[in-house]
């Protein structure tokens, strides 16, 4: 399928501009190669409810179970002016059909998690860590049932985090491109083909229910057939796929030359794999291997299949926070 060019919304002190309450920007090293491959869209919430360059810093302050967002030093409460330009934002942004968000990790505006939470304004401590940006967390609540990406700045260091959103960003797009602009069973068929083993990595069970949705030939409505695999569709990506999952996707395109190659090739191959395996080499190293077979072998099928390049290769950078697998 055709490349495509997501449309995303970007804090913008990440390397944009130096709109924090310090009057500084923070250094995202992803941003020159995000330009070169989304659309970018940057927004500073609190910026736009009109606070200076530099400001006191705002902090979530939680009384009798409810949370506000107020100025950290006088406590003046903000919340109603975020909430107001929270609405308008999204009826803003409501017609450039956004397909992702990329916030500032523990802001009281942008955070998405873990973000501290305190009972009184000045010098205090958080009494916990378990709270949301207004902003961020207005995002969650408004797209967490349709095809968006959301993630922020300090998890997007993780490669395979990383690799993740890029993932579910770009198969989302796909669709909304390839499927959602233009309703008709035989996009669907092309879109799930391309897919399969992509889709086999993150859900096997949904992958079986959205062959049989394609695979029904009944007169069910397209528009509800498309429905209900989208449903299922944003529930595969809902978190990435354990390295088992890859492994066996590994197994199944291995198959498509298990018998054309020669015994050293072959050891090579399940050598490696069992270095992936134990963690030593990354999922990309079995990817070139087999993507070379495809050439080598003319294998039509695979060489469309996405798993093999979800996303632009441009995007790649195995560099990360140093977090080795964890899951």
């Amino acid at each position: 399928m055709n490349e495509v060019r997501p449309n995303i919304v970007i804090s913008k002190c990440l390397g944009i501009d130096s709109c924090r309450f310090n009057g500084q920007r923070i250094r995202f090293p992803l941003l020159e190669s995000l330009k070169n491959k989304m659309n970018l869209i940057p927004v500073c919430p609190e910026v736009e409810i009109g606070l200076g360059i530099p400001r006191n810093a705002v902090r979530l302050l939680r009384k009798k179970g409810q949370t506000f967002i107020v100025n950290s030093k006088n406590g003046k409460d903000l919340t109603e002016k975020m909430n107001n330009f929270i609405g308008m934002f999204f009826s803003k942004i409501k017609k450039k059909n956004i397909d992702g968000f990329i916030l500032k990790s523990s802001s009281p505006t942008c955070g998405i998690k873990s973000v501290k939470v305190y009972n009184k304004t000045g010098k205090a401590s958080a009494i916990s860590k378990d709270g949301r940006g207004v902003f961020g967390k207005a995002i969650i609540n408004k797209f967490k049932n349709r095809c968006v990406a959301v993630e922020d700045d300090g998890r997007l260091r993780n490669f395979e985090i990383r690799e993740h959103f890029f993932t579910k960003l770009y198969t989302f797009k796909r669709f909304k491109n390839n499927v959602g602009k233009n309703l008709n069973i035989n996009n669907l068929i092309k879109f799930h083909t391309y897919n399969k083993y992509l889709l086999m990595c993150y859900n096997q069970e949904n992958l079986k229910k959205m062959g049989q949705i394609v695979a029904n030939n009944s007169l069910e409505n397209i528009d509800k057939k498309v429905k209900k695999y989208k449903k299922l569709l944003i529930s595969s990506f809902e978190t990435r796929p354990r390295y088992t999952s890859n492994i066996n996707v590994l197994l199944h395109t291995f198959g498509y030359f298990s018998e054309k190659i020669n015994t050293e090739e072959k050891a090579f191959f399940l050598d490696n794999l069992e270095k992936y395996r134990n963690n030593k080499i990354p999922l990309s190293v079995l990817l070139k291997i087999l993507q070379s077979w495809t050439i080598r072998f003319e294998e039509d099928y695979l060489k469309k299949q996405s798993f093999f390049k979800p996303y632009p290769e441009a995007l790649i950078d195995i560099t990360d926070s140093g977090k080795g697998r964890n899951y």
